[in-house]
């Protein structure tokens, strides 16, 4: 049937998309010795409070990949 193949080549084409699309650079900063995130920040009276972002911005840059991703659905559901 031809909506099948439409379908599954749209699906192909978009995760074919997704797949050399780069990821933006992590949230959190990376622990150079550890290599976990850090999350928290110890202040010299000892409490504990949320450490600065690294990257701001890739929590509004998910959106392309939701996008991408709703748009491969749609062409598995066509098919």
């Amino acid at each position: 049937k031809p909506y099948m193949m439409i379908g599954w080549t749209m699906c192909a084409a978009v995760l074919i998309i997704l797949y050399f699309t780069p990821l933006p650079p992590p949230y959190w900063c990376i622990d150079d010795v550890t290599g976990e995130y850090i999350k928290k920040k110890t202040l010299p009276d000892g409490s504990h409070h949320a450490a600065d972002p690294c990257n701001a911005e890739a929590a509004v840059s998910g959106g392309r990949y939701t996008v991408l991703m709703m748009l491969a659905a749609l062409g598995y559901v066509i098919a």
